[in-house]
C-alpha cells in the first residue's frame, strides 16, 4: 500500500507540475476559434487495449506538421478496442485532410497501448488501487478495517498535497513550450502552431 502511494505522489508531480507551458495569447487562440465550425475525422486505434502513455511532445509536432487539429478522445487509462476512435483529426482552415492511414500512422507513435494499466502516466491507476485495497480491506472475509482506515488516509493526503494540480492557461498553450495538454489528456490546449493556420491538442473536456 505505501508503495504504490509512494509511486502515485511521485506520478502527480510529473503529470502535474505546479506550471504547464506558456500561455498563448488571445490572438493566437482567436485565430482557431474564429474559423469555421470544425469537421472531424475520427482516426482508429491500432489495437485493443489500455491507453498507457501519450507523447505529447510527439503529439503536438505532429499536429503542427500535419496542420491539423487533434482532439484526444481518450484519456491515459481508457480501454480502447481496435479500430474504435482513438483520436479525432481536423483542419483549422476547413482544407482537406491528409489521407486517414497516413494521420493514423503519424499517430500511432503518439500512444503506447498495451494490456494492462501502467503507473508510468496513469494517476487514475494508482488511486483506484488504493481504493481497491480499501475495499477488500472491508470485504467479510478479510474485515481489516485497520487497512481500509490507512488507505483513506494515503488517499486524503494525495487530495491535500494536489488541491490545484496545476495552473493552466486560458487560452491554450504555445507549441514552443515544450509542453501541452495535461497527463490525462482531458485538458483543452487548443495551439497556434507556426507556419500553419493552427494545430492543437483540445481534449473532450
Amino acid at each position: 500500500m505505501a508503495g504504490v502511494a509512494a509511486e502515485t505522489e511521485k506520478l502527480l508531480d510529473k503529470v502535474f507540475p505546479k506550471r504547464l507551458g506558456e500561455a498563448a495569447t488571445l490572438t493566437e487562440h482567436a485565430d482557431l476559434t474564429a474559423g469555421p465550425a470544425l469537421r472531424w475525422q475520427p482516426l482508429p486505434a491500432p489495437a485493443t487495449g489500455y491507453v498507457q502513455g501519450i507523447d505529447y511532445d510527439a503529439l503536438l509536432a505532429f499536429a503542427e506538421q500535419e496542420g491539423v487539429v487533434v482532439r484526444m478522445e481518450h484519456a491515459i487509462g481508457s480501454f480502447v478496442v481496435a479500430g474504435g476512435p482513438l483520436a479525432s483529426a481536423a483542419s483549422p482552415e476547413d482544407q482537406p485532410l491528409p489521407a486517414t492511414d497516413h494521420l493514423t500512422k503519424g499517430l500511432v507513435d503518439c500512444y503506447r497501448i498495451g494490456n494492462q494499466r501502467t503507473l508510468d502516466q496513469d494517476v487514475g491507476f494508482g488511486l483506484r488501487q488504493l481504493v481497491d485495497i480499501a475495499l477488500k480491506a472491508l470485504s467479510p472475509g478479510i474485515n481489516d478495517t485497520t487497512t481500509a482506515v490507512m488507505c483513506v488516509a494515503r488517499l486524503g493526503a494525495r487530495a491535500h498535497h494536489r488541491p490545484r494540480f496545476c495552473q493552466l492557461p486560458g487560452h491554450g498553450f504555445r507549441p514552443d513550450s515544450g509542453q501541452c495538454a495535461g497527463g490525462s489528456g482531458h485538458l483543452p490546449a487548443p495551439v497556434r502552431g507556426p507556419g500553419h493556420g493552427g494545430a492543437g491538442l483540445p481534449g473532450r473536456g
